[in-house]
This record gives structure tokens, C-alpha cells and sequence, in this order.
């Protein structure tokens, strides 16, 4: 499961560690910050500014994973992953990886898309060769 502290990943985390919990299953729980080296507009930074910048970008994206756990309705058998880059890329390649049987996400991240998803989880929902399961913020959506 990706994490990335917005509302609809708490309610994903949230409902993946009751998954977890109920199945007995292992959960891993993956999290991405954006390389900057990747961003044209980092090029004007100065290279100590951009690398400060970087590192607190990469802690946030740990914490996050911490932070998110922190709150699980119960305990269950946690493996953290973190990686930089895209988040979409990240996601598939961390896929990828390992034999997965499910991915959860949340529907959409910090975007103000009215959109039913948001642009990574549409990107892993059509390009992943592993099940997924989104979750909104509210789980009366789940009905919906």
C-alpha cells in the first residue's frame, strides 16, 4: 500500500491494516518523495539549498510511513519501503518487485481534482498488473 498523508491514504492505510489484520496478511507500506534533480525549476537553486531541500523532502516521505502506522487500528506485520522519484513510476516499479497480491490507495493525494481519482492512482490502476483497491476518504463512499 502507497501512503502519502493526505486524507483519502489515511483511510487507505486505515482500511489495508484492518485487511491485514482480518487475513492475516503482511503489509508493506511504501511511500515516494519527488526527485528534484528531475525538476528543471531546482536547476536555479543553489546546489546546497536544492540538496537541504532533497533531504527534507525524503524525511517527510519516511515520516509519513511513521506517522501513518502510528494511527493503524491494530498491530500486523509491517514491512517499510521509501524510494525517490515519481510517485506513479515508483508505485509500479515497486510492483514490480516482489509478488504483491493487492495494492491499496487512496482514491485521489493533495490534489484539488474533482476528479474521482487522482493522476497516480489512475496512472497504477491502469498500468499495474496487480489487483487494486481504492479507497476514498469517507468510507460512505465505498457505497457509493
Amino acid at each position: 500500500m502507497a501512503v502519502d498523508g493526505s486524507e483519502h491514504g489515511d483511510a487507505a492505510l486505515h482500511w489495508a491494516t484492518a485487511h491485514a489484520l482480518a487475513t492475516r496478511a503482511r503489509l508493506t507500506v511504501f511511500s515516494v518523495s519527488e526527485d528534484l534533480a528531475d525538476k528543471p525549476s531546482m536547476y536555479a537553486l543553489r546546489t546546497d539549498a536544492a540538496r537541504i531541500l532533497q533531504l527534507a523532502l525524503d524525511d517527510h516521505a519516511r515520516d509519513v510511513v511513521e506517522r501513518a502506522l502510528a494511527h493503524a487500528p491494530g498491530p500486523v506485520d509491517v514491512t517499510r519501503r521509501w524510494t525517490r522519484g515519481a510517485p506513479g513510476p515508483a508505485i509500479l516499479e515497486e510492483l514490480a518487485s516482489q509478488p504483491y497480491d493487492l495494492v491499496v490507495l487512496g482514491a485521489v493525494g493533495y490534489s484539488a481534482s474533482t476528479e474521482r481519482f487522482g493522476s497516480v492512482t489512475r496512472e497504477v490502476l491502469l498500468a499495474s498488473d496487480v489487483p487494486v483497491m481504492v479507497v476514498p476518504a469517507q468510507p460512505a463512499e465505498l457505497i457509493a
